[in-house]
């Protein structure tokens, strides 16, 4: 797969290598999820995870099988209910629980071996 630029003067351009740049200052994404008062596996397309537990526990599982080098960020936004991370599909030695705003984990895909998640619990 090439590189793709982007840049404000020639628009979209194809070079050999792979990622996306752009000249027009940062890449912006714009794609999450909210997850309140669930038990779900999340998708492979999205990012961003915001975990608003308002209304019930939120449980999360990772999906399997996750392309090498995938990232997904999970934070919680409210702390009204504990937020759980399954160790399904991970690295985890047991399920992680988030009981704080700005709790949070960065997971990164690891192929067939699942997910490493790098957390930070307040």
């Amino acid at each position: 797969m090439p590189k793709v630029i982007y840049d404000t003067i020639r628009g979209l351009i194809q070079e050999g290598g792979s990622g996306i740049e752009t000249t027009a200052g940062p890449l912006q994404l714009h794609s999450y999820e909210m997850h309140d008062n669930v038990t779900e596996t999340l998708n492979k397309t999205t990012i961003f995870h915001l975990a608003d537990p308002a209304n019930g526990a939120a449980t999360l599982t990772l999906p399997a099988n996750p392309p090498m080098g995938m990232v997904k960020v999970i934070i919680v936004i409210d702390n009204s209910n504990n937020t759980v991370i399954k160790s399904t599909n991970t690295t985890l030695g047991g399920d992680l629980t988030f009981t704080q705003i700005g709790d949070g984990a960065i997971a990164f895909g690891l192929g067939a071996s699942g997910w490493c998640l790098l957390r930070s619990n307040s």
